[in-house]
């Protein structure tokens, strides 16, 4: 989207609002008296007007699906049953191109919090999430998602799930 400040005269056809933009606004001859402020304060505001050569013509060798960071989760493992009073350690390895600069971690939709420094690991008491007061059961145990969405120094991102399970 290329930044241009103009009035609502320069966008908007005052007899047909809906319809498309005048191809001439400048007739309306109230153009000026709403024009004229607008610009001066863009001006003013050292707002510089973009035009087509503004937009980017580079090809972006940067923001690739193959060097979006790799995440591999140590623990939790799958198979195994956690007491939610306990506090859970996330424990990763990840590989990155450009390096990681964070990571974000999720119990079933929620939020838990991020880290920012390797080695990324994050702990939590999962019994402190509300979501898994509701949970899904299965047999003599509650199951939950663990999401952990990791970033890049130049924003490229992955994400990973963890099916885990809760003693009741």
């Amino acid at each position: 989207m290329l930044t241009q400040i103009h009035s609502i005269l320069y966008w908007v056809n005052k007899k047909d609002p809906l319809g498309p933009k005048l191809e001439h606004p400048e007739n309306d001859p109230q153009f000026s008296l709403w024009e004229t402020p607008v610009r001066k304060w863009a001006e003013n505001q050292h707002i510089r007007e973009q035009t087509m050569s503004d937009i980017p013509k580079e090809y972006d060798d940067v923001h690739k699906p193959e060097y979006a960071p790799k995440i591999t989760v140590i623990s939790p493992t799958q198979n195994a049953i956690y007491n939610p009073q306990n506090i859970m350690n996330i424990q990763v390895s990840q590989q990155s191109k450009f390096g990681l600069e964070q990571i974000d971690f999720f119990l079933n939709g929620t939020y838990l919090g991020s880290s920012n420094a390797a080695p990324f690991n994050f702990s939590f008491v999962p019994a402190s999430v509300v979501e898994i007061s509701n949970p899904v059961k299965i047999g003599g145990s509650v199951k939950a998602t663990l999401k952990i969405i990791a970033y890049d120094k130049v924003k490229n991102k992955t994400e990973t799930t963890v099916p885990i399970r809760f003693s009741q």
